[in-house]
């Protein structure tokens, strides 16, 4: 079942700049304290997907 979230925006500016200011905190957080796991997951995935990719290049290789 989905549920709807209903995020309210229409806003002042100072709710707008306020809702920032915490996004901003939070990324910067997340950085901080997860960083170097997400830019490894990432190039785990990346090394792991050009892996299938050459796999496939060779698989399409045509044999004699």
């Amino acid at each position: 079942m989905m549920r709807l979230s209903h995020l309210k925006t229409h806003w002042t500016p100072e709710e707008a700049h306020t809702v920032l200011t915490f996004l901003d905190d939070v990324r910067d957080t997340l950085w901080q304290a997860y960083g170097n796991s997400i830019v490894e997951h990432y190039r785990l995935q990346q090394a792991a997907q050009q892996e299938e990719d050459d796999s496939d290049f060779e698989d399409d290789t045509l044999s004699f």
